[in-house]
């Protein structure tokens, strides 16, 4: 009886040997398919990677250009890939299981461009664990669990261009976080928590273009936040808290073209606030609580296209806020509280295509709006003023164009009969 008790324990020794032997060995599953006319050798590990410090058990391959993990219950990366894929170019990680990654995973892969670690389980990124992957160009880190990045986390990568860390769980963004990323052109920091943004975390990127940071908990927009981005031409920082903007927040953004604020706490847009943006084209700060906008908040963008100021709780506009938007194609006044539109608000708009002002509180609408606009508004071919109260028609969207060029027109004398309500000014009140 002891005999065999003992020949079924050394059996089972040698099957959980075995079986520990064939989860450690990991597998080349090679394909080769046709891409941009070319052909691209992948590498396909279909078992999971569930210990650190494993190995491919694969000879030298220099045609293999691509790693890819497929199993979702892989944990880790293997180490030392380059000894086996010295060409490899490209490394799929996503979907997968990976809480943890380190530099020896990266050791000697000069040649990566392109890293994709997204949608897994990583918490942090630490010290110069990258530092071999001189030709990375494109890093995909979203939609993990990211809640600390080393200073030194990025140190090597002279060549990368974009950086997605979206979805993750980062509060703040350090000093100089970036600095070694001289060539980046492309950050989305989308839906972090971040709260707090280093006087100098964008240190050295002075090619950056496009910088996502909405969906955080960001409440003030300091001076000079961003002075280390001159090539910048994008900024989103919609849906974050924001209640406060500094004066020069936006120094340094000659080039910038694209400027989204909405969704935030904003109530009130401050005198030249936005006049070092000369190359602005597009500004949203619609879902704001906006109920005073400086006469100069718009000084100096003479080159914007479009302004939404759509759902805020502007009730009026001073005559000159628009003296400067030569160039504004469309104008959203969508969902306010106006009660008054007057020809000397819109006159400056020459360029405009499009005025969108329904439900608004509309009480008087100025006449020469419609009499005169051929001459002052030639391009305009739109004009939404439906659920306004003188309008009283819950779609009354005019168009003028080839389809129907008498409809604006067509328009005089409802506004000439119920839009031309006196309202009561200060001297008003005074005589009463």
């Amino acid at each position: 009886m002891g005999k065999k008790v003992t020949r079924i324990c050394f059996l089972l020794f040698i099957f959980g040997l075995s079986s520990v032997a064939s989860d450690e060995i990991l597998k080349c599953r090679k394909e080769i398919k046709n891409a941009h006319r070319r052909p691209v050798v992948t590498c396909y590990v279909d078992v999971a990677v569930r210990e650190k410090g494993e190995i491919l058990s694969e000879p030298i391959d220099t045609e293999i250009s691509t790693l890819t993990f497929t199993n979702n219950n892989t944990k880790y990366l293997p180490d030392n890939v380059a000894a086996t894929l010295p060409n490899l170019q490209t490394i799929f990680a996503y979907k997968c299981s990976i809480k943890e990654i380190q530099k020896t995973n990266f050791v000697g892969l000069s040649k990566l461009k392109k890293l994709c670690l997204f949608d897994n389980q990583l918490e942090s990124v630490e010290g110069n664990i990258f530092s071999d992957l001189i030709s990375l160009k494109n890093l995909e880190l979203q939609n993990n669990a990211i809640n600390h990045i080393d200073r030194n986390a990025f140190l090597g990568l002279s060549n990368l261009k974009t950086v997605y860390l979206r979805n993750n769980k980062l509060e703040k963004l350090d000093h100089e976080m970036f600095t070694s990323l001289s060539s980046l052109e492309y950050l989305n920091l989308d839906k972090n928590v971040i709260n707090h943004i280093d006087r100098n975390a964008f240190h050295g990127q002075g090619e950056l273009e496009i910088l996502y940071l909405s969906g955080n908990k960001l409440d003030k927009l300091y001076n000079e936040m961003f002075t280390s981005l001159p090539s910048l031409e994008s900024l989103y920082l919609g849906k974050n808290v924001i209640n406060h903007i500094d004066g020069n927040a936006f120094h340094g953004l000659g080039n910038l073209e694209e400027l989204i604020l909405e969704n935030n706490k904003l109530n009130k847009i401050d005198h030249e606030m936005f006049a070092s943006l000369s190359s602005l084209k597009y500004l949203n700060l619609e879902n704001n609580a906006i109920d005073h906008i400086d006469k100069n908040a718009f000084h100096g963008l003479g080159k914007l296209e479009t302004l939404y100021l759509k759902n805020n709780k502007l009730n009026k506009l001073d005559h000159e806020m628009f003296a400067s938007l030569s160039s504004l194609k469309y104008l959203h006044l969508d969902d306010n509280k106006l009660e008054s539109l007057d020809f000397g608000l819109l006159k400056p708009l020459s360029s405009v295509e499009g005025f969108h002002l329904a439900n608004n509180s509309l009480t008087h609408i100025d006449e020469e709006i419609f009499k005169k606009f051929k001459m002052f508004f030639p391009k305009l071919r739109v004009i939404d003023l439906s659920s306004n109260p003188c309008i009283n028609m819950k779609t009354s969207t005019l168009y003028y164009g080839e389809k129907n060029e008498t409809e604006i027109e067509q328009m005089i004398p409802t506004v000439s009969a119920n839009c031309q309500r006196k309202l009561e000014t200060k001297d008003d009140h005074l005589n009463q």
